[in-house]
């Protein structure tokens, strides 16, 4: 329990907060209300981690309660220990002791008040979410489904066969390729991106790998990261994705080229 106030005050009420919990003495009541905000951020971080976990064991066909056990003995243990009941796949009847509304208005005054990005003031409300739910449940939303993958998964095959039709149906025809390339930027058209690639996979195409690295849906929008190991360089790419009438295309392309 954090508190602030009168000292003379605090020291007549402490016996019934200890009866209640720890008490932890604060300057003043901001101070005590922003350490609240950063206390539950890092309860959001966690709850994210659990989920991205949870999403990766499900993808790999682990089960839950195998998952859960082995979670339970590493950094996330206390969280899994407290919230398994919500955990387990089926509906708790448990009462929420904390609602993902409560936790994703805190990460939002959070993010007000440090004007800093906060990826957890959206994060924790990511998807289909009852707000009154306990925190537990945005650990179990379920992962980005196909669809929006799709043009990520063209924009790959772009790459591993270097046909550029692959990019034709990852892209919209107004998209713009852009970046910093040899020390100049440069900002391609849909046309002048594909007429790079000579419609087979490139000579060392057997050891080169990519991965998405992270996707967040909002919407009719979406951002997605992505790394690509090509011989000598690697690079991040950055994507925007909309939503329209033909489903889920890529906007833009942003990337960053390591040497």
């Amino acid at each position: 329990m954090l508190a602030a106030g009168d000292q003379d005050v605090l020291a007549r009420v402490r016996p019934v907060l200890e009866a209640l919990g720890t008490v932890r003495d604060a300057e003043d009541a901001a101070t005590t209300a922003a350490l609240k905000l950063i206390a539950n951020n890092g309860l959001a971080g966690a709850v994210l981690a659990l989920r991205d976990a949870l999403r990766q064991a499900d993808a790999l066909g682990l089960p839950r309660d195998r998952t859960l056990d082995v979670l339970e003995l590493g950094g996330l243990g206390g969280l899994v220990a407290r919230k398994r009941p919500f955990l387990v796949g089926g509906t708790s009847n448990a009462p929420a002791e904390f609602t993902i509304g409560a936790l994703a208005k805190d990460m939002a005054l959070l993010a007000a008040a440090s004007d800093s990005p906060l990826r957890s003031a959206t994060g924790v409300l990511d998807g289909p979410v009852d707000p009154q739910a306990d925190i537990a449940a945005a650990a179990t939303v379920p992962a980005v489904g196909d669809a929006v993958l799709a043009p990520l998964r063209a924009y790959l095959r772009g790459h591993a066969t270097g046909d550029p039709a692959h990019f034709r149906a990852a892209f919209l025809p107004s998209a713009r390729v852009e970046g910093v390339r040899d020390g100049e930027f440069v900002s391609w058209s849909l046309d002048e991106y594909c007429a790079r690639f000579p419609g087979r996979p490139a000579p060392d195409e057997p050891y080169r790998s990519r991965r998405i690295d992270a996707i967040d849906v909002h919407g009719t929008v979406a951002t997605a990261t992505m790394t690509l190991a090509h011989g000598a360089d690697t690079f991040t790419d950055v994507f925007l994705l909309v939503h329209g009438e033909d489903g889920w295309r890529i906007a833009n392309k942003a990337y960053h080229r390591h040497a």
